[in-house]
C-alpha cells in the first residue's frame, strides 16, 4: 500500500468514521474528481463503493476505485488543526498542490 497516513490523520479518519450511524469504524473511503482550485481535488468519506484498500495505519483502512489506485500512489494525508478548524492536507511527489491543500494537478 502506498499512501501514508499521520497519526493526526488516521485520528480525526478514526473519529469521522465512528460518528455516522450506519459507518463501519475505521473503514473510510477517498477519492478523486474534476475541479475545485485546480484540475483535480481529493474526496475523504465515510461511504463509498470502493473496493480496493490503498493503507492502513493506527485503525484505519482507506479504500479507494481501481482506477484512483495509480494516481494517487505515493500521497501522504495529513490533518492540522487551526483556531478556525481542521483540515486534511494532502502531499505527495507526483502532484502538485494548491495552497488550499485538496486541490492538485499531476506533475509532469
Amino acid at each position: 500500500m502506498n499512501v501514508s497516513i499521520t497519526e493526526a490523520a488516521a485520528s480525526e479518519l478514526m473519529r469521522l468514521s465512528v460518528m455516522v450511524p450506519d459507518g463501519v469504524a475505521g473503514k473510510m473511503f477517498i477519492g478523486i474528481s474534476e475541479g475545485g482550485c485546480a484540475t483535480w481535488s481529493f474526496s475523504i468519506s465515510t461511504y463509498g463503493n470502493y473496493e480496493i484498500p490503498i493503507s492502513r495505519a493506527n485503525g484505519i483502512t482507506l479504500f479507494t476505485k481501481s482506477e484512483y489506485v495509480e494516481k494517487i500512489s505515493n500521497i501522504s494525508i495529513n490533518y492540522i488543526e487551526n483556531l478556525t478548524g481542521g483540515s486534511f492536507v494532502f502531499s505527495g511527489k507526483n502532484i502538485r498542490v494548491m495552497p488550499c491543500g485538496n486541490c492538485f494537478e499531476f506533475q509532469q
